[in-house]
């Protein structure tokens, strides 16, 4: 029989201990993790630091869910559908984003359907993976928003409403909530009902406003040429007043 010199990627990767370190045991004391079962993989948890491991397998009736540590904690987990192993599984950190990729013998990986249902838990020195597929990510910067738990990753658009106003303070997002006197007829808008304002000021002298709502006061010179009221421009608005008598 001819020796095989070059065997395929697959192959002489299941006859060694990558992708995790050469001093591993690869046993809990109870569980054993076949050399043939992982190939390859790549991982960049958020957050994770340098000495990454698997941490724990954990088996159930219909799946096995992989979770990748470090000394910080928990950082990843791949879910397994015992009747559907594909090749490459991937990571995903406790918010959703991708964590990094598993590629594996679909064969041998049903090793891990004769465990018993329940957690498996490894130490370091059991499963720590070689440093050359653990990427460090430092958890620094903003990544995402968080709403009633639910992780905004990505392109995030701020839109201020109802008298929010958003605005660029030297770099920073500068958020002012002023109030929107108009947010009732907004509301009937959505609904599809038909607002009718309410104003305050009804009459004067029992006189009421225009069509429009408007109230215009302006000097008359039709009743005697030294009228006591004077409106005058300003630069916020409109200034009247009534003058004394002999004043005029």
């Amino acid at each position: 029989m001819d020796d095989i010199l070059y065997p395929e990627w697959r192959d002489g990767s299941g006859m060694i201990r990558f992708p995790f370190a050469d001093y591993v045991t690869l046993t809990n004391g109870t569980d054993v993790i076949s050399e043939t079962i992982f190939l390859d993989a790549r991982l960049y948890p958020i957050g994770g630091i340098a000495g990454q491991w698997l941490s724990k397998i954990t088996v159930s009736t219909e799946d096995v869910v992989l979770t990748v540590g470090d000394t910080t904690g928990d950082l990843a987990t791949a879910t397994v559908d015992k009747d559907s192993i594909p090749e490459e599984i991937p990571l995903e950190d406790t918010y959703g984003r991708p964590a990094g990729v598993f590629i594996v013998d679909t064969v041998a990986f049903t090793e891990f359907a004769g465990w018993q249902n329940g957690v498996h838990r490894f130490d370091r020195g059991d499963t720590e993976f070689t440093a050359t597929v653990v990427v460090p990510v430092p958890d620094i910067g903003v990544r995402g928003f968080l709403v009633n738990d639910e992780l905004f990753a990505g392109d995030v658009y701020f839109v201020g409403e109802q008298g929010v106003v958003l605005s660029d303070d030297g770099g920073e997002i500068r958020i002012d909530i002023i109030g929107d006197p108009y947010f009732i007829r907004e509301l009937c808008r959505e609904e599809g009902l038909v607002f009718t304002p309410n104003p305050l000021l009804r009459t004067i002298n029992y006189i009421g406003p225009d069509e429009f709502g408007d109230y215009k006061i302006l000097p008359g010179s039709n009743i005697t040429t030294k009228n006591a009221l004077r409106i005058e421009p300003t630069t916020r608005g409109v200034k009247i007043k009534v003058l004394r008598g002999g004043s005029y």
